[in-house]
């Protein structure tokens, strides 16, 4: 049990690396190159950079 609650919490963690890793590499992607941003992700990015 105690081996697959730690894969589970393993798991979770990775996820959470890997999330604010590819936020992090986006950002700097749409500061590099705006043109290639979608136009509702630049939106998005807009709205929570007012709030």
């Amino acid at each position: 049990m105690m081996l697959v609650d730690f894969r589970i919490s393993d798991l979770v963690f990775g996820g959470i690396l890997i999330g604010k890793m590819w936020f992090i590499g986006t950002v700097i992607l749409k500061r590099k190159v705006p043109k290639f941003v979608p136009t509702w992700e630049r939106f998005l990015l807009l709205y929570c950079g007012k709030r």
